[in-house]
């Protein structure tokens, strides 16, 4: 059976499920349920860096800060430190490299969000900075990769496009996205 509302393809207009919530201002957010008493607050330690190596990571600071309760790095996982759903490519918490600037190194918890926040920015990280390879092309000409080139294969492409009454070729170029959702229950 198909969605009523899928009937009209690409570039319909589909009404999102609670976007009449969102715009009469009656979606509930995060931050409108009430928090449970003795609720703690986290914070995450960002690099200041956007491509660098760790050196050293001192935490003696953060963890001695008033109403920090835990500090949580890559080693305090259990199992993998990353949450990539396909590709094991999303680290949770760096821990040699740093790939982007604000990529999360530790986690901080403590009794307020203030005290949190306050001890995250306490850590001394000291970084060997890399050279950036700032274009797609500089990329390909030095072959550095984020990651190992990955393929995800369904079916034989090559026979389905050889076999496709009609074809197009070119190049094309299309910029990282990341989703962003809004939250409403």
């Amino acid at each position: 059976m198909v969605d009523e509302r899928a009937k009209g393809g690409v570039g319909a207009a589909i009404p999102h499920d609670s976007g009449h919530l969102h715009v009469s201002g009656e979606a509930i957010y995060i931050d409108d349920i009430a928090e449970a008493r003795g609720t703690l607050y986290a914070a995450i330690g960002m690099s200041e860096r956007a491509h660098a190596r760790l050196k050293s990571v001192d935490l003696t600071k953060v963890r001695a800060a008033p109403g920090v309760v835990a500090v949580i790095t890559a080693k305090d996982i259990p199992g993998k430190n990353d949450y990539g759903p396909v590709i094991a490519d999303d680290p949770i918490f760096a821990t040699a490299l740093v790939q982007y600037h604000g990529q999360s190194l530790f986690a901080v918890a403590a009794r307020t969000m203030e005290q949190a926040r306050r001890a995250a920015r306490l850590a001394v990280i000291e970084y060997e900075d890399l050279k950036p390879n700032l274009t797609a092309e500089a990329a390909l000409r030095d072959q550095s990769f984020v990651l190992p080139t990955e393929r995800l294969v369904r079916g034989n492409p090559r026979a389905a496009i050889a076999s496709a009454p009609h074809r197009l070729s070119g190049k094309i170029r299309i910029g990282g996205q990341d989703q962003f959702y809004l939250e409403g229950m």
